[in-house]
């Protein structure tokens, strides 16, 4: 019997290629969409989970609260802790603490900190014929001996028990291993910091996964640096610290604990010139929520759990929406089954006979849409791997959740599309399906209804996409203040000899001399690093301090070369020994300190400070100039008060700040022809600075890099949206071929009658349309909710406009009408006499 039903389901496919077609099609692509979005969101929304005892872990911050008048309060949330010494005492204290570890970034290595390296640092291994092999790093961190037992990372070769013990010991990843050492074993091998520093490989680890907030290549032991951690008192600079909670106590009641002793441990960390002005307290941020959060100088990508969790209804809705393609097929072309039906029902057939014969229906339909399905994800994982950031996990690194979810797709996929039919045709009488099909009616409301819901999840989805679009094009297009068109940024040597500020000054003027170039200055940071550094000042003795973001020490050529406009007074000049006790503001930084406008504040005198933030040095310097702020920090542009910008303060060279030294140099070109300018500058740079390191890249990509996390989330709801609404479009032609058919007779008698070919198409086409009005009333006031939701994540955003919704709307009707165009040309040009013959 099963036989029978088997072939009569391939033989039903085989008579009606074009629409199993459109449905192995649907489907297919909508299980593969979902299967690829549902592991991917999975796996991205349970980083840092894998680790062992994951759920005892947290992460250490601190809240800083200050006021620069005594009156209005600001605050900022650290997940970095800055008193590297704070932890240790902590866990000896409190006895809920079972285990506590600490990793400093490499963002946070300073020169005060660690004397023979900052943040800048490069890495050389020398090779078997005595030539150095040197990479610039930007992933490196220091960190404890404990490290890798705690998270239990497990180690492919070395032991994670001594692997950090020794000082100057390194553990490093796969990919970091085969930059330096190919395929030689990297155990016991030597590795320099800055040519000078020996390193010895005691480790290596996998590479990490995607699915966590650790971002380094390489951990060093901060064993050989003890003594100068003890001596970190900065607040430029600290490690993130993690506690292990005993299993008998909660991260809540561990906080609570702190902040009830909180003044004990603040009160010594805070500078005595700003008990008044200053509050701070502890908090405690579970491991599993570190990787979604975006505090003040977490330099690791944030992840959005909001964005993931639309990827996973964009997933859903893809698979739904082919779903209901079936289903609306189905019931539109019900009326060559009710006279099978019919038949089948006169000659004794029951319910039973029925769910057997449309669930061997549905269950191949499906099997074969998951079959291709996994043909579709084999052939584009590696595609959508670069061009998208989708990872795709092989089949074993699949949590039993995941191979569960798939079951369960694929068992409520043949449920619906099998219970409705049988629910629309089982319930009829024998008469009554004849009936039905004199009449041509049943079904079709089903039908009209699941349209209608599928027309307005089109909507709501290219609504979401044009919205979504718009806002990360606003943010990588904002007005940063500054020029960065046709802009190159020149990393200067890391070691320097004693002629560097001559030879420096020979490179920029014969940089300045080539064809090609249209200026050059000199800084510290700009838009777009990793880092900013921060400079405090007060009005008075008497004020309270303002810590500013600064570009640090600048040349006279700085403002003028980026367009920084200037609102009062001067630039620097050239030299000018008054200069070397000198500032420019910014206007933020002006209001910070208590001025009213820029024209009061050039020609005072204020105090800054020259030194560190605890190891203070406050002298007076003259505002010489008041300048338009510019960002100059790296945001995301996520509500956080890490994103509040704290006014700008720039000096001259290294003259006043000694820690405010050159660390870059910028290029601005003329035409086209940039790799033949980037040459000769690669060349005069190798000239004056031979042995050292070259890096040349454009400001404006290096902005753009850092939202890379942006764009890549912007053409990923972007790629699979459309992939839903191809689907829709797929499903519309299907259904308007079928209605073709339906009335393929009328059709021929209204041509023979004299009917146009646009009287033709409203006769097919009306009620599609009325379908989409209804689709547009409901799906309209969705998005609008939706997208004003999404928009207030950002302190940043796109104003809303009626075209917001009338574009993506057109632009989905014309998507639908061109995909249809073709069947509708071809009903109204048939010969009327082959439309008569019909049947």
């Amino acid at each position: 019997m099963l036989l029978n039903y088997l072939k009569l389901s391939f033989r039903l496919m085989a008579r009606n290629r074009f629409f199993t077609f459109i449905n192995l099609t649907g489907l297919g692509v909508g299980f593969a969409v979902f299967f690829v979005l549902w592991q991917y969101t999975e796996n991205e929304l349970a980083s840092d989970t894998q680790w062992k005892d994951a759920e005892r872990i947290a992460r250490m911050g601190f809240i800083w609260q200050w006021t620069d008048d005594n009156v209005n309060w600001a605050q900022s949330q650290f997940g970095d802790w800055h008193w590297p010494e704070i932890p240790k005492r902590l866990a000896e204290d409190f006895a809920d603490i079972e285990q506590m570890t600490r990793i400093f970034r490499q963002e946070n290595f300073t020169h005060e900190h660690i004397p023979f390296h900052g943040k800048n640092l490069f890495i050389t291994k020398m090779n078997e014929n005595g030539i150095p092999i040197s990479f610039k790093e930007s992933k490196l961190s220091y960190a404890d001996p404990n490290f890798f037992n705690f998270f239990s990372i497990p180690l492919l070769a070395g032991n994670p028990n001594t692997a950090l013990k020794e000082s100057n010991s390194i553990v490093v990843t796969q990919r970091f291993a085969k930059r330096y050492f190919g395929d030689r074993d990297p155990i016991n091998g030597t590795l320099l910091i800055n040519g000078k520093i020996a390193l010895t490989v005691t480790g290596v680890i996998d590479d990490l996964n995607a699915n966590t907030h650790f971002e380094f290549e390489a951990v060093i032991s901060d064993v050989g640096i003890e003594n100068y951690i003890r001596k970190i008192q900065s607040s430029l600079g600290g490690c993130h610290t993690y506690f292990k909670i005993k299993p008998t106590a909660s991260v809540k009641r561990l906080e609570s604990a702190l902040n009830a002793k909180s003044k004990f441990y603040f009160t010594e960390l805070i500078p005595e010139r700003q008990k008044n002005m200053v509050k701070a307290e502890f908090f405690l941020q579970p491991l599993s929520e570190v990787p979604f959060s975006n505090y003040r100088w977490d330099y690791f990508k944030p992840k959005s759990k909001d964005f993931l969790y639309m990827l996973q209804w964009v997933g859903v809705l893809s698979l739904v929406i082919a779903w209901i393609n079936y289903i609306k097929l189905s019931v539109s072309s019900y009326l060559k089954r009710l006279r099978e039906i019919g038949v089948r029902k006169t000659n004794g057939a029951g319910f039973r006979d029925f769910v057997i014969q449309f669930a061997t229906e549905s269950v191949i339909t499906n099997l074969l849409s998951i079959l291709l399905a996994f043909t579709i994800v084999q052939l584009v994982k590696s595609p959508i791997e670069i061009l998208f950031g989708f990872y795709v996990l092989p089949w074993k690194a699949l949590p039993l959740s995941g191979f569960m979810i798939s079951i369960m797709a694929f068992i409520i996929g043949i449920l619906i599309t099998c219970m409705v039919p049988l629910l629309l045709y089982s319930g009829y009488s024998s008469v009554s399906l004849f009936r039905a099909i004199v009449k041509k009616s049943g079904g079709m409301r089903w039908s009209n209804g699941l349209v209608v819901v599928q027309f307005c999840f089109s909507i709501v989805l290219i609504v979401m996409v044009f919205v979504v679009y718009a806002q990360v094009d606003y943010v990588l297009n904002a007005n940063y203040g500054l020029n960065r068109d046709e802009v190159a940024v020149i990393d200067l040597p890391l070691v320097r000899g004693e002629t560097f500020e001559s030879d420096l000054a020979v490179v920029m003027e014969k940089i300045k001399a080539t064809p090609g170039v249209r200026g050059v200055t000199a800084f510290a940071t700009i838009t777009g690093d990793a880092e900013n550094n921060m400079v405090c000042i007060k009005r008075s003795e008497a004020n309270n301090d303002a810590c500013l973001d600064t570009s640090g020490g600048v040349n006279e050529d700085f403002l003028h070369f980026f367009g920084i406009h200037l609102l009062a007074g001067r630039n620097f000049q050239q030299d000018l020994p008054a200069d070397s006790s000198t500032i420019i503001l910014s206007r933020k930084a002006i209001t910070r300190i208590g001025f009213n406008s820029p024209e009061e504040a050039v020609g005072s005198r204020i105090l800054v400070n020259t030194g560190t933030y605890e190891l203070a040095s406050f002298r007076y310097a003259e505002i010489i100039g008041v300048i338009e702020d510019y960002k100059i920090k790296n945001q995301s542009f996520l509500i956080d008060q890490a994103t509040i910008e704290q006014g700008i303060i720039l000096t001259y060279k290294d003259r006043f700040v000694p820690s405010s030294k050159f660390q870059k140099i910028a290029v601005s070109l003329s035409g086209h022809q940039f790799e033949v300018t980037g040459k000769k500058i690669k060349d005069i740079y190798n000239q004056i600075f031979p042995d050292q390191p070259f890096r040349f890249y454009f400001l404006d990509e290096q902005i753009a890099r850092f939202y890379d996390g942006e764009k890549t989330a912007r053409n990923q709801i972007l790629l699979f949206s459309l992939i839903a609404i191809g689907i829709t479009c797929l499903g519309l032609l299907g259904m308007i071929s079928n209605k073709v058919l339906e009335k393929i007779k009328e059709i021929g008698i209204r041509k023979v009658l004299g009917a146009r070919l646009d009287q033709i198409a409203q006769l097919l086409l009306i009620p599609t349309a009325w379908q989409i009005l209804i689709a547009m009333a409901v799906g309209i006031p969705v998005s609008l909710y939706l997208v004003q939701q999404y928009l207030q994540k950002f302190s940043e955003h796109i104003q809303l406009h009626w075209w917001h919704f009338a574009l993506p709307v057109m632009i989905l009707l014309t998507i639908m009408f061109a995909t249809i165009a073709s069947v509708l040309w071809k009903a109204a040009n048939n010969n009327p006499v082959e439309a008569l013959k019909y049947e």
